[in-house]
């Protein structure tokens, strides 16, 4: 699987132009390590690209930590205690991420 191809897989982005799917997947190549992800690599670096690209895609590509969310009338609200120390569980590619990178632990976790 290649990290196109795995970028793909998802929705909300499968619809960007070519080279916007390019760029992001540039983008994420220097958060990605091939030697810790091995037989990985490709896989993961389609999810950070993916991550990326969804999270540019919200509020005009603001990001930053989700600390609540709005829907109408309904409003949820999330404790400063219960955020993740990353960004990765705002996205489906993200929490996907996570996973992998916690398949490949090995000694002290640094994301």
């Amino acid at each position: 699987m290649t990290a196109l191809s795995t970028f793909n897989l998802f929705a909300a982005v499968k619809d960007l132009p070519e080279e916007d799917k390019a760029s992001f997947i540039e983008l994420a190549e220097s958060g990605v390590s091939e030697s810790y992800f091995g037989a990985d690599y490709q896989q993961a670096l389609g999810l950070l690209a993916c991550h990326i690209a969804v999270l540019a895609q919200r509020d005009g590509g603001e990001v930053g930590t989700l600390t609540g969310k709005r829907e109408g009338d309904i409003s949820v609200s999330y404790s400063g205690a219960s955020l993740l120390a990353d960004d990765y569980g705002q996205t489906a590619p993200g929490m996907m991420l996570k996973r992998l990178i916690l398949k490949h632990h090995r000694g002290e976790l640094v994301i």
